[in-house]
């Protein structure tokens, strides 16, 4: 967000790809951009106040892991692969 008042003030900057709430909270899968760096994050977050805020339960891993991720999910979900037993 070239220009934006986050862009200028060097805030991370987070793209959500998918929700799931659970219990009370929220699961988010998100693409988080800090220090010239982005990662995939998924996350538990919490409501306060109205406002959704992070906890620390979760797994960050490298952004250039996602490819793998979504090849190991293709091949689980193939008519063949191990997710159609259940």
């Amino acid at each position: 967000m070239v220009g934006s008042p986050a862009a200028e003030a060097n805030e991370p900057i987070s793209v959500l790809l998918f929700e799931q709430p659970h219990r009370g909270d929220v699961w988010r899968l998100e693409v988080a951009h800090h220090g010239g760096r982005a990662f995939l994050n998924w996350r538990k977050w919490w409501l306060s106040d109205g406002i959704l805020k992070p906890t620390r339960q979760g797994v960050t891993m490298p952004l250039g892991r996602l490819a793998d991720l979504y090849e190991a999910i293709g091949s689980y979900l193939e008519p063949d692969g191990p997710g159609q037993r259940y």
